[in-house]
């Protein structure tokens, strides 16, 4: 019974469900989080490589596995016109649009660029850019919804 007495009980609720803004947040920062980490490894001069699990199928057996494979993941970035870094925020595959009319943030180095990521990485967690990310969707909402209905004709 001593060991009990050590600890804190509270009475709590399990939280039922996230909210599709919240999943959407959620991914966001999980990707922003794989761009800091290329950023970094590129700044230093050293190569990114996340593994993620896939099954494969032994030829042999048949029996299934899972095996480590490197997981392929493509810069946000690009070099500009004047040499300068343009970072383009994605949801998917789509390119959010941060402010009206401009689609790319500009920094002059890696670590201007780290710095960009860090600062959209916390915007995004605040929710700061949660009616950027729906307006970034809302076209492919469309394109799908009109796609399924000329099929079912």
């Amino acid at each position: 019974m001593m060991p009990l007495q050590k600890l804190k009980f509270v009475s709590a609720d399990r939280r039922a469900s996230l909210s599709p803004r919240e999943i959407r947040r959620i991914k966001l920062c999980r990707k922003l989080d794989e761009q800091l980490e290329l950023a970094r490894a590129q700044a230093s001069g050293e190569r990114y490589a996340p593994l993620k699990l896939k099954r494969v199928r032994d030829a042999v057996t048949g029996e299934r596995t899972a095996q480590s494979v490197p997981k392929r993941v493509s810069p946000w970035w690009w070099k500009g016109v004047h040499g300068r870094f343009c970072l383009a925020i994605r949801y998917g595959s789509k390119v959010v649009e941060v402010v009206k009319g401009r689609n790319a943030i500009e920094a002059s180095d890696h670590s201007e660029l780290i710095e960009a990521l860090e600062s959209v990485r916390l915007a995004v967690a605040d929710g700061e850019l949660d009616l950027q990310i729906e307006s970034s969707l809302e076209g492919a909402a469309r394109k799908t919804l009109s796609l399924r209905k000329s099929n079912a004709t």
